[in-house]
């Protein structure tokens, strides 16, 4: 297939799902669609995908990474643990309470959480199942996504544009720097030694790592209003409002 020209192949529709699906994760054969309740379905067939599991969730669900036999997930009332031992029949083992989780990344056995209350805010996953708080730092602005490089976090803190954040001691979370975008950032994605970031009004921005404290911008693509994005290959797809999803060339990000 192009990743150039997108077609649609697959498209699930929840019965009984409240709301809009606000976030999507995928186990092998099995895709998670949430909301304010988390829809796993079976895509062995695609075209005839069979729902397995309608699971309700305490908060609304924003962002849904998977990491070994657990799935954690972003959501208004915090953290969320699940048991994906069996992808197709996830359990809820653990809220840690929070508020206004918007996007986490995890890796090297923790997860970095973006919260538009909180800031910054980390914690330790030795024990999958039971998270434990090791730091957090406030942030001006909101902070709604986040990307981790190494013991760098990156965080779209709307219109303050995107900091980095030095996280190597998580007890104390350090600001290296900040780089005011042109609009207000609400995602981050990393593509090579790149960020791309959804900047809302001002469409997607590309902010080169050759110092890791100090991302620079050097590039940019003129759209509507860029909510979301993410690259495949040297490929950007931003999710644009309404104009729907974009498709972009971001082998020359700086061009």
């Amino acid at each position: 297939s192009d990743p150039r020209k997108p077609a649609i192949t697959l498209s699930l529709k929840p019965v009984g799902l409240e709301g809009n699906v606000t976030a999507v994760g995928v186990i092998g054969r099995a895709v998670y669609l949430a909301g304010r309740h988390l829809d796993v379905y079976d895509i062995s067939d695609p075209g005839a995908p069979k729902q397995m599991t309608h699971l309700p969730l305490p908060g609304r669900a924003w962002a849904v990474r998977v990491s070994g036999d657990h799935a954690f997930v972003a959501s208004d009332a915090g953290l969320l643990v699940l048991d994906v031992t069996d992808p197709m029949v996830p359990r809820l083992v653990r809220v840690v309470p929070g508020l206004n989780f918007r996007d986490l990344w995890v890796d090297g056995g923790r997860a970095v959480v973006a919260s538009t209350s909180s800031g910054l805010v980390v914690y330790d996953l030795s024990n999958p199942s039971e998270p434990r708080f090791l730091g957090s730092r406030a942030i001006p602005g909101e902070a709604q996504g986040v990307r981790v490089v190494g013991n760098m976090a990156y965080v779209a803190v709307g219109g303050p544009g995107l900091q980095a954040i030095d996280i190597v001691n998580p007890s104390s979370p350090v600001l290296r720097s900040t780089l005011d975008t042109p609009g207000a950032a609400r995602a981050v994605a990393l593509h090579g030694d790149s960020l791309l970031v959804a900047d809302g009004l001002a469409g997607m921005q590309v902010a080169g790592l050759g110092n890791p404290e100090s991302p620079v911008r050097i590039g940019g693509f003129n759209l509507g209003t860029a909510y979301a994005g993410k690259p495949v290959g040297h490929t950007g797809y931003p999710a644009d409002g309404k104009a729907g999803l974009e498709v972009l060339d971001v082998t020359d990000p700086a061009a």
